[in-house]
């Protein structure tokens, strides 16, 4: 081996032993409801064997969030790294708050005096929303005869809805027989109506559950003298999603 060619090898070997490496990466969920903050991580690593001097970490907000009450918008936040060890974590951690849905691209940049380093990640911003419908069978209805009230709950929403609590209301003129799917019958107690409940851990975005509950007429509005008359009875269903209440109600005429 001649001279040039020795000192090729030794300036390679040199060099694999003297590498700087940076890896950029964001943490963040995949989707995240647009009620709650999105706290994200920017993480600047060294994954070479040489110290990285003067590291300069720039994060761009797209559009459409908030940071320390400031809109975001051709906006950077910026970090500044004196030096970073090998094998060693620079993590830079970000609160914002999404104002729309959507799904939004966050990017990061980082830059030596040797080399620059970028990297994205997506995010999308949802929310549930559910629509509640109910009616009856029929319109009217006999002493003693059957009824069925139907309830739709419906997720239009582009996010799921969790631990959905669904509450059927009977008058004191109904008597509850069954429901599908079964829920829980609480039967009536003093001032307190018979009530049935169901919960749902999960309900995704377009599903639709259909709630049927089937009574008996067992009373008709009486008079002061006592006489029964027709009357009409209301099924009221109150479903609550993250605190929030969403009242349908069904009536019918009873005969």
């Amino acid at each position: 081996m001649n001279k040039i060619n020795m000192l090729l090898v030794l300036l390679l070997a040199h060099s694999s032993l003297a590498m700087s490496e940076l890896i950029v990466t964001i943490q963040c969920p995949k989707s995240l409801d647009i009620e709650y903050s999105l706290n994200f991580t920017v993480s600047v690593q060294n994954v070479g064997n040489k110290v990285v001097k003067n590291i300069k970490t720039r994060c761009y907000l797209p559009r459409g969030f908030t940071y320390q009450g400031h809109k975001t918008g051709k906006f950077v936040l910026k970090w500044f790294t004196a030096e970073l060890e090998p094998k060693a974590v620079k993590n830079y951690h970000c609160l914002v708050k999404a104002l729309n849905l959507g799904e939004y691209t966050l990017a990061a940049q980082v830059k030596t005096t040797e080399n620059s380093y970028k990297t994205t990640r997506k995010i999308k911003i949802v929310s549930p929303q559910i629509e509640v419908t109910s009616r009856a069978s029929n319109r009217m209805v006999f002493l003693n005869k059957q009824l069925e009230f139907i309830t739709i709950i419906k997720n239009n929403g582009n996010g799921p809805a969790y631990d959905v609590v669904t509450k059927g209301i009977l008058p004191a003129s109904l008597e509850y027989t069954n429901s599908s799917p079964q829920g829980i019958f609480h039967p009536r107690r003093r001032k307190r109506l018979a009530n049935i409940k169901w919960r749902f851990a999960k309900i995704a975005p377009g599903e639709e559950i259909t709630l049927k509950v089937v009574v008996r007429v067992i009373g008709l509005r009486e008079d002061d003298s006592g006489h029964a008359h027709s009357g009409i009875a209301q099924y009221s269903v109150i479903t609550t999603v993250k605190d929030k209440e969403i009242h349908a109600h069904s009536r019918v005429r009873m005969m």
